[in-house]
């Protein structure tokens, strides 16, 4: 208890062939709910889930059910209690199957990743800003790797050498001036 309170990470626990799921209040906690609002089911579970993440949750809980990947581990959205998506890590494993191997029973948790997830499209935005710059400046740039190959170059560099930009991605610079550029 102490490590997940430590953690803040929400714990789950289901049985499998009866359908009940336990929440821990942290799980619950992490999303806005009070007990009282929960039902403890994969129904409910799977109601929070943001539609777009449904089908990659179901597929992902099967091929792990099914044994072909050895941990559930998926990053999806959960609707909060004020209707608002916020992301989370959600792992688990099935921790005991019957005498046939099918699955009993199963826990996890669930991390909520939605700050990192937020750092990750500002970082991918803030590329696509840089992208569109380089490729439409006035000025011709080029970017070598240590060995003097070249690894990126704009449109203004392949316009004014006369090369397509994939002549020229893994072209030896060198080679370029003594004219060996293929």
């Amino acid at each position: 208890n102490f490590v997940v309170e430590a953690t803040n990470d929400g714990i789950w626990d289901w049985g499998i062939q009866t359908g009940a799921v336990y929440f821990s209040p942290q799980w619950m906690r992490l999303l806005g709910y009070s007990p009282d609002e929960v039902r403890l089911s994969t129904e409910f579970f799977f109601t929070i889930v943001h539609p777009d993440d449904r089908a990659r949750t179901a597929q992902v809980l099967q091929e792990h059910l099914d044994g072909r990947i050895p941990v559930k581990q998926v990053e999806i959205r959960l609707r909060q209690k004020s209707g608002d998506y916020r992301w989370y890590l959600d792992r688990g494993k099935v921790v005991a199957r019957d005498q046939d191997g099918r699955p009993l029973r199963m826990v996890g948790v669930i991390t909520d990743i939605s700050e990192r997830k937020q750092a990750q499209e500002a970082l991918r935005l803030s590329e696509e800003r840089f992208r569109s710059l380089f490729e439409n400046s006035p000025i011709a740039y080029q970017s070598l790797d240590r060995e003097g190959r070249f690894i990126d170059v704009n449109q203004r560099l392949c316009r004014l050498l006369g090369y397509e930009k994939e002549e020229l991605i893994g072209s030896d610079f060198g080679d370029l001036w003594a004219g060996n550029v293929q």
